[in-house]
């Protein structure tokens, strides 16, 4: 397994408008019994009962030294507490309306040398973009061919669903000309698939479709069918 990353558009710099970014394709988090099983293989003759046991422990003389006061150090991690808030005179003591305690912690040498050895993978960004790719037009009964005004049409693909309370949400037709016209008219809605009433004044020409959704990332993104439409 691999870290794997995709590229995004970087806002963040307005020197380059063309520069990226890297954003990591999210995975389910291992958990405490993922650890204790990985323990357990490598380590023959533990039970996961013992294994358990003396993490329980662990974890708990932690906890202890913490509310003590005290700083722990390991070899991968450093964790101490600390206080957040303003006090207004040298006699003012702790109060917990106006003070809270916090803890800190910071990778160690052991743990930062780890990311110098993860392993990475690069994947194609639009497996995390909308995807639509194929449409039936349900009057000339043609697959990503032909587009009839006022018809409907089922679009078809990938992550599809999108909030249909966002206005920059949507499924949008767009011509050769690369004008935008929103669908507004949605009969059914999932992941896989869009029905959907095209508008009656459309003109004539090349259009292609376009899906804008923010279901499966932070920021709304665009996804366009590859496939040319024709109307008229």
């Amino acid at each position: 397994m691999a870290l794997a990353f995709y590229l995004v558009d970087n806002p963040l710099t307005k020197d380059d408008p063309d520069d990226l970014r890297a954003e990591t394709v999210k995975r389910k988090p291992k958990a405490h019994t993922d650890l204790i099983k990985m323990v357990m293989f490598r380590c023959a003759g533990l039970t996961e009962s013992q294994i358990h046991s003396v993490l329980k422990e662990y974890y708990a003389v932690i906890e202890l030294f913490l509310e003590e006061g005290e700083r722990v150090e390991t070899q991968h991690y450093s964790i101490k507490s600390s206080i957040k808030g303003v006090f207004n005179s040298d006699d003012e003591n702790f109060d917990p309306e106006k003070h809270r305690t916090r803890i800190l912690l910071r990778p160690n040498s052991a743990l930062k040398s780890v990311a110098k050895r993860i392993k990475v993978e690069k994947v194609d960004a639009q497996d995390n973009y909308p995807l639509p790719q194929n449409c039936v037009d349900n009057k000339s009964k043609t697959k990503s061919k032909q587009l009839t005004p006022g018809g409907g049409v089922k679009v078809t693909g990938k992550k599809l669903k999108f909030n249909q309370e966002d206005s920059a949400q949507g499924l949008f037709l767009v011509d050769q000309n690369g004008k935008e016209t929103k669908i507004t008219q949605i009969i059914d809605l999932s992941p896989s698939r869009i029905v959907c009433i095209l508008p009656t004044g459309l003109k004539a020409g090349t259009y292609t479709f376009r899906v804008k959704s923010d279901m499966n990332t932070k920021q709304v993104k665009a996804g366009d069918m590859k496939k040319k439409l024709t109307i008229g």
